[in-house]
């Protein structure tokens, strides 16, 4: 079935994975990114267009802005975290490294 809609010509069979090898890197690969990007784009900003009510549209507001500060903590907190677990696990390192090797 080559030359079908699914984009398998040209690239070993591999279905919609796209590219010569299926790994998606091929040009239809690409214009399928940049089309779900796009449309995402302008899901994005209809959402951001007013609905026709501003109580509603101040709530809104209010509520993207309360969740945009509560993912910029959590996003804070986790980098605390992987701070906190590599310093742990480069102190446990290098108290290995400092304990005396016995030769048995």
């Amino acid at each position: 079935m080559c030359g079908d809609s699914q984009g398998r010509q040209g690239n070993g069979g591999k279905g919609q994975a796209g590219g010569k090898y299926g790994y998606g890197y091929g040009r239809r690969a690409k214009e399928r990114r940049e089309a779900q990007q796009r449309k995402q784009a302008a899901a994005g900003e209809a959402s951001r267009a007013g609905s026709g009510s501003t109580v509603f549209d101040e709530y809104r507001a209010e509520a993207m802005r309360r969740l945009d500060k509560e993912q910029a903590e959590f996003t804070a907190f986790m980098e605390r975290q992987r701070q906190s677990r590599e310093r742990a696990d480069f102190e446990r390192f290098m108290a290995e490294k400092k304990a005396p090797i016995i030769d048995i």
